[in-house]
């Protein structure tokens, strides 16, 4: 069975991994990995390379993303998204079935530009809510254009058959990400800290914080609050801060990042937290 698996930020990777190794350890299965979105920006990590790192082959690399993250910009980079999977469905139709996951525009623009070319997709995560975010729209957008349903409980299965209007496509699996807990080998303290390459000398705070897409034009008030909290907590502590992804004015909070930095030694910044530093 040849299945590929749609992959377009560290975020979804991260929870698809156990599957991922699954399915490639598995003869049953032609596994092939399709990578765009932040994967390909240097900017944002180039975290393709920690796939392959990984020991999983990228069959399929497509540069989706155009610059800049205000809603004009977005919308221009969903319009490239859908131009460059409709290429790539084109040519590439014969999957028994294609996985997507979550509820990113570009994971939403891949799915949609599949839709003429009736791929059988399967949806991970469907049926969830995030508040303060339009991701809810993009979900239930891929839930809509995907044949099986994939939900971590049994509430959400419910909301997704009243999206869909009919039962018999949703599964529920539980959380994915949390095989994590099984199969990797959690790092020691000692570990953690030199994978962070930075000294530390008192306590550790982390900072993880993701751009509202709902009322964004009040993002650079957020930015200005959260700025003062960080700098309060960096008297008394080690703050370690990973960087937003790629959503409407996350730039705003990545410069106000960038600013304290430099600032205050305290303050140390991560692009890439990965998975395995996220678990441990």
């Amino acid at each position: 069975m040849k299945i590929a698996v749609l992959t377009s930020s560290r975020a979804d990777y991260g929870i698809y991994l156990p599957l991922l190794n699954g399915l490639k350890n598995d003869a049953r299965f032609e596994l092939e990995i399709i990578a765009f979105g932040t994967h390909l920006k240097k900017e944002f990590g180039y975290t393709i390379e920690q796939i392959q790192n990984d020991g999983f082959h990228v069959a399929h690399k497509i540069d989706n993303l155009l610059a800049g993250d205000s809603p004009k910009e977005i919308t221009d980079s969903y319009a490239n998204t859908v131009l460059l999977f409709s290429t790539f469905w084109n040519k590439h139709a014969d999957f028994d079935w294609v996985l997507c996951l979550g509820d990113r525009f570009e994971m939403a623009a891949a799915v949609n530009a599949g839709i003429p070319f009736q791929i059988k997709f399967a949806h991970l995560h469907a049926g969830e809510t995030t508040l303060g975010a339009i991701d809810n729209i993009y979900r239930h957008q891929i839930t809509l254009a995907s044949s099986l349903h994939f939900v971590s409980l049994p509430e959400y299965r419910e909301k997704v058959e009243q999206l869909i209007g009919y039962k018999g496509t949703t599964e529920v699996i539980g959380s994915l990400s949390l095989l994590n807990l099984e199969t990797l080998n959690l790092l020691s303290i000692d570990e953690f800290k030199e994978k962070l390459e930075h000294r530390f000398e008192f306590t550790i705070n982390f900072s993880n914080y993701s751009s509202r897409t709902v009322q964004f034009n009040e993002n650079e008030n957020y930015a200005m609050e959260l700025q003062k909290a960080l700098l309060k907590l960096a008297k008394n502590y080690q703050i370690v801060v990973t960087l937003p992804n790629a959503d409407t004015n996350g730039a705003i909070f990545r410069k106000m990042f960038f600013e304290l930095e430099n600032q205050n030694d305290s303050i140390k910044l991560i692009e890439n937290f990965g998975t395995l530093s996220y678990f441990s």
